[in-house]
């Protein structure tokens, strides 16, 4: 719900360049049922937006990661990834063009994070049930048991 800082289940990080494939994604969690917390929509005006972003982490469960090149670049990303592994949040990456090999070189410590407390297989839950026009832009990433990932 738009500007609903109490109750945020679930928050999708992205950078700007990624939102208007990042708008599908939310719209297609909140059809399944999901509280969505999405900065373009739900950030206040005349609000400290870092203020509402680290109210936002500290209220949700589930973390969305949107892991792509402009991300990866992004600091504030990087920051917000970091809070929401501080404060043990279920995250949840989706890859958007780029490879895993690429994620993994430019960003370890990302994947070290995300490996060991990514939420196993939910992704894959919800991917199945996105539109296809959102299978297309992204891909979940899943951790096998040996920590090899299945894009």
């Amino acid at each position: 719900m738009p500007g609903a800082s109490d109750d945020v289940p679930t928050l999708i990080s992205h950078v700007e360049e990624d939102y208007n494939e990042a708008k599908p994604l939310m719209r297609a969690l909140e059809r399944l049922g999901y509280d969505v917390w999405i900065f373009e929509r739900d950030a206040l005006p005349a609000v400290d937006y870092v203020s509402q972003i680290v109210s936002a982490i500290n209220a949700c469960e589930a973390f969305i990661l949107v892991i792509s090149p402009h991300a990866l670049s992004s600091v504030h990303v990087d920051k917000e990834l970091v809070a929401a592994y501080k404060k043990d949040k279920v995250l949840i990456p989706v890859m958007k063009e780029i490879s895993f090999a690429e994620f993994q070189a430019r960003k370890p410590n990302w994947d070290h994070m995300l490996g060991r407390r990514m939420q196993r297989g939910f992704m894959v839950v919800i991917y199945e049930r996105l539109p296809a026009g959102s299978r297309k832009v992204f891909k979940p990433l899943v951790y096998t048991r040996g920590e090899q990932p299945v894009v």
